[in-house]
């Protein structure tokens, strides 16, 4: 792996990383517009170019899976 693709890489996950958090506050905190919109914004990168320019990962597939992650985890339900 050369240090583009690494860096890709890296980016791709900290989104990821970053989608659960604005996840979990969003369940702490229903009410919160700011949160709301930065979860929204965070998912929006996964469907955008710029996205798709960084890695050939399905990002309407990647996100679906967090969506479910969070939900699950959400419920208490681990997988």
């Amino acid at each position: 792996m050369d240090g583009y693709e690494a860096l890709a890489n890296a980016i791709v996950l900290q989104a990821a990383e970053d989608y659960r958090l604005l996840a979990r506050l969003r369940a702490r905190n229903p009410h919160s517009e700011r949160i709301a919109a930065l979860l929204e914004q965070t998912g929006e990168f996964f469907l955008s170019r710029w996205y798709g320019a960084l890695t050939a990962v399905d990002g309407a597939m990647l996100l679906r899976r967090l969506e479910n992650e969070c939900k699950y985890r959400k419920k208490g339900v681990r997988h």
